[in-house]
């Protein structure tokens, strides 16, 4: 059985920076940075004495678990409780998203050894999680809700072991949902033409056809994968979670919206201008795609060594509007939902309310429309294998967009 303790000590960038306390109510804890801490966690976490409550803790913490039936799974085989997110994060929280770990520094250095699994097996059991799944193999988790495993290139394709830094996402199609994989990098290929957007290709793990994404919170030198630091809008925001999307005809005042992140984008941003020009670009790519999944935890933000923050690059730009014909935006554009209804005008408009002037908005906007409509023919070439109707959703909106933007 697992021994557990009531307090785990966090790292980031190697370095540690404070400690996770379990509370006396079972599944609560508080967090508390070191005097020294020379990092910030998070925007809604900055760096100060008092230790934060365990609402704030709870939720920037276990927005670094997956969702879904996964942490019923991992609770079960670390033989931890669901409920007690420290200890599941002290079993699998040596290869997070970001730059945090859960464990010591010197053994997440370590990428060099790596698991000796047959990572095709292990793609081809991630639809349907398993008893017979290995414990090394569950010890670098990523959050979301798809089933997906973090993997490195080595001499081939390997799951991560205790002691790897993984630098890439594998998430297998579902059968459910036939051409996903193709349909996802398709649009991803589209998007690399318009703003910033992860590598991603697509392979056969035994007929399974998987998507191979390259993690922005890594980088490689000298032979060595490396952490950089993020979070996802949640996060930033203090949300849970749960409170991804945003609620048709609310206010967004304290659920997460555009605005908001345009807000935050504009108080610790590094270059406010550049960041909001690229959330234009950004916004554009995914209403065009009917990528109605573009939700809080979706967004990342970036987070240099001076605690400054940039918008993440796309990394899951997935067509959905194809498969859930009926999905609305996960966060309005000019109060609208509907992608099919939000207009060239509604989203110069959205762009006005974070402050970007009419003329300026209005070029990023035609600019990013022009970009999409330049990029589906490399697309079509790479993947052809994408669902006809994902290509004749995208045509009828940029025929929209076009007619109004010019």
């Amino acid at each position: 059985m697992t021994q557990t303790t009531d307090a785990l000590e966090v790292f980031l960038h190697g370095e540690p920076v404070g400690m996770l306390r379990k509370g006396k109510k079972h599944g609560s804890a508080t967090f508390q940075y070191y005097p020294d801490a020379p990092y910030a966690l998070s925007i809604s976490m900055p760096v100060r004495e008092l230790p934060y409550d365990p609402v704030i803790t709870r939720n920037w913490f276990t927005g670094l678990l997956p969702e879904g039936e996964r942490p019923n799974f991992l609770a079960k085989h670390f033989v931890v409780s669901l409920t007690d997110y420290v200890d599941l994060l002290r079993e699998t929280g040596l290869d997070c998203s970001g730059a945090v770990t859960f464990g010591s520094p010197s053994i997440v250095r370590s990428s060099s050894v790596i698991a000796a699994t047959n990572f095709a097996e292990v793609v081809a059991a991630l639809p349907e999680v398993h008893d017979g799944a290995e414990s090394d193999s569950l010890r670098s988790i990523v959050a979301g809700f798809q089933p997906k495993t973090t993997a490195l290139r080595h001499i081939g394709w390997s799951i991560s072991n205790q002691y790897s830094m993984t630098t890439h996402i594998a998430k297998p199609e579902h059968e459910r949902y036939p051409g996903l994989a193709d349909a996802e990098a398709w649009a991803m290929t589209v998007a690399s033409g318009v703003a910033k957007t992860a590598y991603v290709k697509v392979e056969d793990f035994n007929g399974i056809r998987t998507i191979i994404v390259t993690r922005f919170d890594r980088f490689v030198y000298d032979g060595e994968a490396h952490a950089v630091h993020q979070e996802d809008f949640c996060q930033a925001l203090g949300l849970s979670g749960d409170r991804k999307y945003a609620t048709p005809g609310g206010n967004g005042k304290k659920g997460p919206s555009l605005v908001r992140l345009a807000a935050l984008l504009k108080e610790h941003a590094d270059d406010p201008d550049r960041e909001l020009q690229e959330l234009v670009r950004q916004m554009t790519v995914n209403v065009v795609m009917g990528n109605t999944d573009w939700h809080a935890k979706n967004v990342g933000l970036i987070h240099d060594v001076n605690g400054r923050v940039s918008l993440a690059p796309l990394y899951d730009v997935v067509p959905v509007i194809h498969y859930i014909p009926k999905s609305l935006m996960s966060m309005s554009i000019n109060s609208k939902f509907r992608p099919d209804r939000i207009y060239f005008h509604d989203l110069v408009s959205e762009a006005e309310h974070w402050g970007i002037d009419s003329e300026t908005a209005e070029c990023l906007v035609r600019s990013a429309v022009d970009g999409v409509a330049e990029g589906i023919a490399e697309a079509e070439t790479v993947y052809p294998l994408r669902p006809l109707g994902v290509l004749n959703f995208v045509t009828s909106q940029l025929r929209r967009f076009g007619a109004e933007g010019n």
